[in-house]
């Protein structure tokens, strides 16, 4: 059984495969790639420019839900869950957007 794992480490995705070996119940870790990704896509960087007090505010989910915003924005790009064009109808029927 192989299970893929994906890790953002700095500016690196680290993509391990998890193999288990049936024998004897062990897991182990093999690393099979390393790929330099971009500030744009790397999550660490995500909010680096968001105002302190939105950051702030986030933290408390009774102020405002961040998925929400989340949802809206890919719904008004056209994007389904997965990033992929759905058009604009589809992508707001898809977040629950009215």
């Amino acid at each position: 059984m192989k299970k893929r794992l994906d890790i953002v480490d700095k500016s690196v995705i680290l993509t391990y495969e998890m193999k288990i070996t049936n024998d004897i119940k062990k897991e182990e870790l093999i690393m099979t790639s390393e790929k330099r990704i971009s500030d744009e896509k790397n999550p660490k960087y995500m909010f680096q420019t968001t105002d302190t007090s939105l950051l702030t505010q986030a933290l408390d989910p009774r102020r405002f839900d961040i998925m929400e915003y989340v949802k809206k924005e890919l719904a008004s790009r056209g994007l389904n869950d997965k990033g992929a064009w759905v058009g604009f109808a589809e992508a707001k029927r898809i977040h629950g957007i009215s």
